[in-house]
C-alpha cells in the first residue's frame, strides 16, 4: 500500500474525554508484568507519532527538527519483515490552535517517512479538546479509520504509544495496546496501562512472538496474554 502523509483530516463528531494525570513523569526500575490482549493474530501495528516514532517537539512544523526515537527504524523494519502492516494515528491539536498548518504537518510526516520507512496509512486528528470530536485520542475514531483504510478489523490491530490515551484509543476500538513510556510519560499512565514495554524493540518482540506458531509444550498462561516489562517507580 502507498504511503499517504496527507490523509484526510477528521471532522468533529461526538464527545471527547478529558485527559488526566499529565503532571507526573516516568522513571525508575523495571519489573515484569502482564496485560490482556485481544484474541486472534495481530496483522496491523498502529503507532503514535510524537514520543513514539520521533522525539516529541511540541507543535513542530519544521522537518529539520524531526529526530527518530532511538533504534526506531530497526524496530519498525523488524515488524515489516515479519509481515505486519504499519500505520500512524496522531493527535495534532496545533492545527486547531493555529500553531501549525496542514502543509507543515505533511512536511513533518514526509520527513518521518524518510527516516523510518513507509507507513500504509496516516490518520491525523486536527482538533483540540474543545471540538469534542470522535477522533482525538483517547476516543477510538483514528483507530477505526486506520483499520478501515487498511481493510482490517480493530481486533487484529495493536496500538503503540507513549501515553495512556494512545492505548486507551485502541482499547475503545477493540484493539490491543502497548504503552512505551518515555521520561515524560505520567506515572498514572504507567500504573493504568495493562501492557507496558520499555522500548519499541521490546514491543516488537511481543508482537512478533505472538505471530509465530507455538512449538513444544503449550505455556500454562492463556495464549491471549502478552508479557513484557513495565517501567515503574
Amino acid at each position: 500500500m502507498t504511503d499517504d502523509t496527507r490523509s484526510p483530516l477528521h471532522r468533529p463528531v461526538g464527545h471527547h474525554a478529558d485527559h488526566a494525570g499529565d503532571e507526573h513523569t516516568a522513571t525508575g526500575p523495571r519489573q515484569q508484568t502482564e496485560g490482556n490482549a485481544a484474541a486472534g493474530p495481530i496483522e496491523t501495528v498502529l503507532l503514535d507519532r510524537d514520543g513514539t516514532l520521533i522525539i516529541d517537539v511540541p507543535y513542530n512544523g519544521d522537518p529539520s527538527l524531526v529526530e527518530a526515537m532511538p533504534a526506531a527504524r530497526s524496530a519498525l523494519d523488524r515488524l515489516r519483515a515479519a509481515g505486519l502492516t504499519l500505520g500512524v494515528v496522531t493527535n495534532q491539536s496545533g492545527l486547531a490552535r493555529g500553531l501549525i498548518t496542514e502543509d507543515q504537518v505533511a512536511a513533518v510526516n514526509a520527513r518521518v517517512t524518510a527516516l523510518l520507512g513507509p507507513f500504509a496509512t496516516w490518520q491525523i486528528c486536527p482538533h483540540d479538546d474543545a471540538a469534542r470530536c470522535r477522533c482525538r485520542k483517547p476516543r477510538p475514531g483514528l483507530v477505526h479509520d486506520a483499520a478501515a483504510a487498511l481493510g482490517e478489523t480493530p481486533r487484529r490491530c495493536v496500538v503503540l504509544g507513549d501515553r495512556l490515551r494512545d492505548v486507551a484509543a485502541g482499547s475503545a476500538a477493540g484493539a490491543s495496546g502497548i504503552l512505551i513510556p518515555t521520561a515524560s510519560t505520567p506515572h498514572a499512565d504507567i500504573r493504568a496501562a495493562s501492557t507496558v514495554a520499555v522500548s519499541l524493540h521490546a514491543a516488537a518482540d511481543l508482537i512478533i512472538a505472538r505471530r509465530q506458531p507455538p512449538t513444544g509444550r503449550r505455556n500454562s498462561r492463556s495464549p491471549d496474554r502478552l508479557s513484557t516489562y513495565a517501567v515503574l517507580s
